[in-house]
């Protein structure tokens, strides 16, 4: 487990980072807020088994019977473990506001089907905003549309890479940093999986960070939702950040339908 300095200046990095894009902030803009503590989340594997088989085994990679040994390790693992395939993923990081509605929101949404085949939607929703990128990429050909206002501008693009939405300035922060465990261990059609739980912890300026990762035995992090809490301005605000990876080498990429509109 990593030292309580390590872990809070790792977090310290992540809270300022986020005034110009932090890993867990939204795109543009920055605002690391929170509102009530935040509890361990719920399970967010998206294809439970109603009748799960208790898995034995090796663990999946950078895992050990604690939990995250190495989050750099598993990061890696399932960046390999998506090489090469079509995936589907999708990332949505919300910030509640002091009153418990929601503030901001921000969802993407990537389909790969091949290194030079994808399609990526950005969308923004803020108090003084609603903004939606959708980019596609088909080998040489690339073009952008963003909607803003009611209001679509579109141009092309120079060989854009598809989005990765779990990366080492990402999750990997909370995932070295926090004390963690392995909750289940299961195998669903044949495939082993891990549940892992971390936190909750206080990190200053960072409180009741904890997470929640499904991951298969080849280090594919099928799920994870992060949340935190920070008192700025005598008030605490929520960050929750979700993911998502499926259709594993079965995403296909259709040509949107604005395409007429780019050309």
């Amino acid at each position: 487990m990593a030292s309580a300095r390590l872990g809070t200046l790792l977090l310290v990095a992540l809270v300022t980072a986020a005034g110009c894009s932090g890993p867990l902030a939204g795109p543009d803009r920055g605002d690391t807020g929170t509102l009530t503590p935040a509890p361990v989340p719920e399970d967010p594997d998206p294809d439970p088994d109603p009748d799960p088989t208790p898995a034995t085994g090796e663990l999946a990679p950078g895992l050990d019977a604690d939990g995250i040994a190495d989050a750099t390790r598993l990061v890696e693992a399932h960046t390999a473990a998506l090489a090469g395939t079509s995936y589907t993923a999708r990332l949505s990081t919300t910030r509640a506001a002091p009153n418990g509605t929601e503030r901001e929101r921000y969802d993407r949404v990537v389909r790969v089907e091949s290194r030079d085949r994808f399609r990526y939607v950005l969308t923004s929703e803020t108090a003084d905003l609603e903004q939606r990128t959708d980019r596609w990429r088909d080998g040489d050909r690339a073009y952008e549309a963003v909607t803003e206002n009611g209001t679509t501008t579109y141009r092309s693009l120079d060989s854009p890479s598809a989005p990765t939405l779990l990366s080492g300035s990402g999750v990997v922060r909370p995932f070295r940093v926090l004390s963690s465990r392995v909750t289940e261990t299961r195998t669903t059609n044949g495939t082993t999986v891990h549940r892992v739980v971390g936190g909750p912890n206080d990190l200053p300026p960072l409180v009741d960070v904890s997470f929640v990762a499904v991951v298969t035995e080849r280090g594919l992090v099928r799920s994870y939702r992060v949340s935190y809490g920070v008192d700025r301005r005598d008030r605490r605000r929520t960050v929750t950040v979700e993911a998502s990876f499926t259709a594993v080498g079965e995403t296909t990429v259709e040509r949107p339908p604005w395409y007429g509109e780019a050309t």
